[in-house]
């Protein structure tokens, strides 16, 4: 999937296409459309104003019940307790 098909790259500020453009242009093929966009929205919040509206309303709709962030989180406690 395309970014053009995963949302509309014209509402991103400067800051976030410069990031899109440089790290997640091209799909990484192990990692889905909701995990590319939610790095991607990450990013954003590291380096720009924060995640862009446009990103966080398709990682709803690709993730309605949130399971990126749950990996996350499960994958940040493991490594806590010394499990990975």
């Amino acid at each position: 999937m395309v970014a053009d098909e995963l949302f509309d790259l014209s509402r991103l500020t400067d800051c976030e296409r410069r990031l899109w453009d440089e790290y997640f242009a091209e799909p990484n093929e192990r990692d889905g459309p909701a995990v590319r966009l939610w790095a991607f929205g990450y990013a954003c919040m590291l380096d720009c104003e924060g995640p862009p509206d446009v990103v966080t309303e398709k990682v709803r709709e690709l993730d309605p019940d949130n399971k990126v962030q749950q990996y996350v989180d499960n994958v940040r406690r493991a490594r806590s307790r010394g499990d990975l």
